[in-house]
């Protein structure tokens, strides 16, 4: 199958579960598990045999996809199990409360991971690239905009506008870089790449700014929800830009 081609049927419908999955996110753990359905169901069913639409080209992205997740999960527990047995030797923000990477983080970003993987090896760099954004950016919106519908009145006007702003913002620019990976593969790469630059930088810096917090706000584990921003942003940007700087598949 040459890249570019359209998705299978299987595949399309995952993408609606992860859809409705993302409207109703804020109804509680259910809408997860029908994201993480449409995410894995379709090569799952093909591995149990039920489906036989995948050919050779389909299964090798299928299965070099779940080696990325697997390879990065399997990293972050050794993490995980490391930090707990050097727990006393940590510095404290390390260990407080003990927390790590947490379950709920390690099963979205290997959702997110496999997704991802599948689709730039399906489409080839420079489309699975544009694609990922474009799909990101409107995960996001529907994202957001269920959450603030559904807890408007827990919202201030202030708090709301400037929310509905920040992810308009990142459509913006998601879709600019998505545009300028399709025109120029290797000046998306370059933007991915800096982008990273700048989020990690932001968030190192944000470290030094955890010793301001008062303690009982330090402690509810602002210190690792920094940590994980950190390797989503070096997960996605970073690995989106290295791949088209690696291969930038031109049109």
């Amino acid at each position: 199958m040459a890249k570019g081609s359209k998705l299978l049927t299987a595949d399309r419908i995952g993408m609606g579960m992860v859809v409705v999955g993302a409207l109703a996110f804020p109804l509680g753990i259910a809408p997860v598990g029908l994201i993480g359905l449409g995410v894995i169901g379709p090569p799952l069913l093909r591995e149990f045999g039920i489906l036989r639409d995948a050919d050779d080209y389909t299964r090798l992205a299928m299965y070099r996809a779940g080696f990325h997740s697997m390879l990065l999960v399997v990293l972050l527990l050794l993490a995980n199990r490391i930090m707990a047995f050097y727990a006393s030797s940590l510095p404290a923000p390390f260990g407080i409360h003990g927390l790590y990477f947490t379950l709920e983080f390690l099963i979205q970003i290997a959702l997110v991971v496999f997704a991802v993987s599948y689709v730039v090896q399906y489409w080839g760099a420079r489309i699975g690239v544009a694609r990922v954004l474009i799909g990101g950016c409107a995960f996001a919106i529907i994202s957001s905009a269920s959450i603030l519908l559904t807890q408007r009145d827990m919202l201030q006007t202030i708090d709301f506008v400037a929310t509905f702003g920040a992810f308009a913002v990142f459509a913006i620019v998601g879709g600019f870089v998505a545009w300028l990976t399709l025109q120029r593969p290797r000046a998306g790469g370059g933007v991915l790449l800096m982008l990273t630059v700048l989020t990690v930088g932001k968030l190192v810096l944000s470290f030094a700014e955890l010793d301001t917090l008062p303690e009982h706000i330090r402690d509810q584990g602002f210190f690792w929800t920094t940590i994980m921003s950190l390797v989503w942003a070096l997960v996605l940007f970073g690995s989106l830009g290295i791949a088209l700087l690696r291969n930038p598949d031109p049109a």
